[in-house]
């Protein structure tokens, strides 16, 4: 009875609202219809003819108005409270996803580390019908970036082609490094001098050139002639002239002078005679610059000789020789060429007399630029005079002269 009674209200108060309009809702399809009409001016579904239809129509488009708000009211709530949960899980989830398709044959594998604060793992692998992709991502607390990318091609045009251009490359590279060593072994265009006197210049003009040296001269019977050996090995070497009066030797005043940061003990200028009308003057003017040397004392024998190798080595280049030498006394050489061109060179000579039994020894440098031409000079000018010595005998051949006998 009271459930009755209860509808029975209910009907009457919607009775009520339908009364005040003019239309109600269609149970089939939801349009607004006439309510009067007995069928449905949007679907054709026939409609009842008492209120009783349109209020359970209104009521139950009234429900689902509520339930969709309803339903609107829960996914506002599960976005609100779903995203800051996948916010703090996304960062420890491993996704892996495989796709198909078909476009190449080709495998890549590319691995990528880099430092971020979080740890995240993104394995994606791709297949397609001839082609596997796999890329994985690894970002870690750590500070060090490391990139590997495999690359296999299983196309043999494409690597034909690789490898190809590669051994070209590497032959080009080969030539060019061989080139280089061959130029740098060869070029020895420059030639050497000292201090930019021309060779063969007489010692008449090379004092004024080099007036900063002081130059004075050894001449006469009785003083050494210096070949080329003994100027660059010592004393005990090289030719031995018959004849000593054909050259001079220039001295520095008082031997010491600056050169490349050292203080020289001596320096020596060689100079040949040269003949002219076949007879050997020997005059400052008619004479050839053909050798000079410089002579070094250093404390530090070692130091100082690697400094002046590497110092004549920014000059000429790499050495052509080196040779190695000792004596009787004890003494131990080491000898270091560059040469240049047109029969130029010098030479670096490291005397180590530590272990010398001779007490007037010591450690000594020298440095000699020579001519190579200053021997054929030297011996020239040594025939000129045993020829004028000839010439000047055989004027007396058959002249009669008996003075004295």
């Amino acid at each position: 009875m009271d459930e009755n009674k209860n509808e029975n209200e209910v009907l009457e108060n919607n009775s009520e609202d339908v009364s005040s309009t003019d239309y109600v809702t269609c149970p089939s399809c939801g349009g607004k219809v006439s309510n009067d009409d007995k069928f449905c001016m949007h679907c054709g579904a026939k409609l009842a003819q008492d209120n009783e239809s349109g209020i359970k129509t209104i009521k139950e488009s009234k429900k689902h108005s509520s339930g969709f708000v309803a339903w609107l009211i829960t996914l506002v709530v599960i976005v609100v409270l779903f995203v800051p949960i996948c916010s703090f899980l996304i960062p420890l989830v491993s996704v892996s996803t495989t796709d198909d398709s078909n476009s190449s044959s080709t495998n890549t594998t590319a691995q990528v580390t880099t430092s971020v604060p979080e740890l995240t793992t993104i394995t994606r692998s791709t297949k397609n019908a001839s082609t596997t992709t796999t890329t994985e991502v690894t970002t870690t607390p750590a500070t060090t970036t490391t990139v590997e990318e495999t690359t296999k091609a299983s196309t043999t045009e494409a690597t034909t082609k690789a490898t190809t251009t590669t051994e070209a490359t590497t032959k080009a590279t080969t030539t060019t490094k061989a080139t280089t060593t061959a130029t740098t072994k060869e070029d020895k265009t420059v030639e050497i001098t000292f201090r930019d006197i021309p060779w063969g210049t007489s010692y008449a003009d090379a004092k004024e050139m080099v007036s900063e040296l002081g130059l004075w001269k050894i001449v006469g019977d009785g003083y050494k002639t210096y070949s080329i050996d003994q100027i660059v090995l010592g004393d005990s070497e090289g030719i031995n002239f018959e004849r000593d009066d054909i050259n001079i030797i220039g001295c520095t005043t008082n031997g010491k002078i600056e050169v490349a940061g050292y203080t020289t003990e001596d320096v020596k200028l060689f100079f040949a005679y040269v003949p002219v009308n076949g007879v050997l003057t020997k005059t400052e003017e008619d004479s050839a610059l053909y050798g000079a040397r410089y002579e070094f004392e250093p404390l530090d024998l070692d130091k100082a000789s690697k400094d002046l190798e590497a110092k004549l080595t920014s000059l000429y280049g790499n050495p052509d020789s080196t040779k190695k030498d000792s004596d009787f006394w004890g003494n131990k050489y080491k000898y270091i060429y560059w040469t240049g061109a047109n029969d130029t060179e010098v030479v670096l000579k490291i005397q180590d007399s530590s272990e010398s039994t001779w007490s007037y020894d010591c450690d000594t440098i020298y440095i000699s630029y020579i001519w190579l031409k200053g021997d054929e000079l030297l011996q020239t000018a040594c025939d000129t005079i045993i020829q004028n010595e000839k010439d000047a005998e055989s004027k007396v051949y058959g002249d009669g002269s008996t003075g004295g006998l």
